[in-house]
């Protein structure tokens, strides 16, 4: 049924990628849906419930205009062979397609992260193992799933080495995070970051690259600290050159609010250097301090320094990890 191909494993079944759009949620799904299939296989849709059926209550049903023969429903058939799903408001979809499944192995229901009071939604979960779950129908890892497969960053790196020739070597990349939930970045943190971005030997070229949560305090603050050194920074025209700035830089430094991009981060084989910006989540700070145990990240607190990079990678586990759940169900 399956093909191994370096890292990645193509077989000929579809695959319906379900998200509510954000991209961390999106970005994670993708990454597994191209290590598992062709992209001729895999469509992607967008729930987008109204205010009330988003609302997180136990066994929410999917609002009318989604359901099944409503057009455009991701219930509708044909039905794939696999969803994978992340999102607290996808849940209410993934029952009803469990509902419609009746005693059929397929679709097979993957949910990334933690599905909270919608568990029983799906057949196989992954989650981060700071999320504490456990069970014969999960599988944890350290850091998330992505889509950089080793070709895309050999093919990256190149164009990051041509974009960023006119810069000094060894070239640090810089990966600005932002706002959630319990981080919010100000003055005070703002200035920490940049100080640490000024304290870097001017020997050395710094490539910046914000993201769509980078407030504005944090990329100006970061801008202004490095205006006189050898330095470029992404202003949003063009595409993002995040996957160059990954595969070209020789040294990372990261954000710590984020754990997709500290994951890439690790995934790129680089010597990875992580800020905790105040008050990061106390699931955020236990990966981390796993990561620094295992001496794959360093405090930027401490200084840009060089230490032997530790690749970090759990992307094909976990999709060796789906495929067998998925053989075993189709046998």
């Amino acid at each position: 049924m399956s093909e191994h191909r370096g890292n990645s494993i193509k077989s000929p079944f579809a695959i319906l990628i379900l998200t509510d759009g954000k991209i961390g949620d999106l970005a994670q799904c993708r990454g597994i849906a191209s290590r598992l299939s062709s992209a001729d296989t895999i469509v992607e849709h967008v729930v987008s419930p109204d205010w009330f059926h988003a609302l997180p209550l136990p066994f929410m049903p999917v609002q009318k205009s989604d359901r099944q023969g409503a057009p455009d429903s991701p219930l509708n058939p044909p039905y794939p062979d696999m969803v994978l799903a992340s999102g607290r408001r996808t849940v209410p979809y993934l029952r009803a397609l469990r509902r419609i499944r009746g005693n059929n192995a397929t679709p097979m229901i993957v949910f990334l992260k933690d599905p909270r009071g919608g568990r029983s939604a799906a057949d196989f979960v992954w989650a981060p193992v700071h999320d504490e779950l456990a069970g014969d129908d999960f599988i944890t890892t350290h850091t998330s799933p992505h889509g950089f497969s080793d070709t895309t960053l050999d093919a990256a790196g190149i164009a990051g080495a041509k974009r960023f020739a006119k810069l000094p070597r060894p070239l640090v990349g810089v990966v600005l995070g932002g706002n959630s939930n319990a981080v919010k970045w100000d003055k005070q943190s703002s200035s920490a970051f940049a100080t640490i971005l000024r304290n870097i030997s001017p020997d050395r070229g710094i490539v910046v690259t914000p993201s769509r949560r980078t407030p504005k305090i944090l990329s100006e603050t970061v801008a202004q600290a490095l205006q006189d050194r050898p330095s470029w920074v992404w202003d949003g025209a063009g595409d993002n050159p995040y996957t160059e700035i990954l595969a070209s830089s020789d040294y990372l430094v990261v954000t710590g609010d984020s754990h997709n991009m500290v994951s890439e981060c690790l995934a790129a084989g680089k010597a990875v250097h992580v800020f905790r910006p105040p008050r990061l989540q106390k699931k955020l700070q236990s990966f981390l301090d796993a990561m620094q145990a295992q001496g794959a990240i360093r405090d930027a607190a401490h200084g840009i320094g060089d230490f032997p990079p530790v690749k970090v990678d759990a992307t094909e586990e976990i999709v060796e990890a789906i495929l067998h759940r998925f053989q075993d169900r189709v046998r």
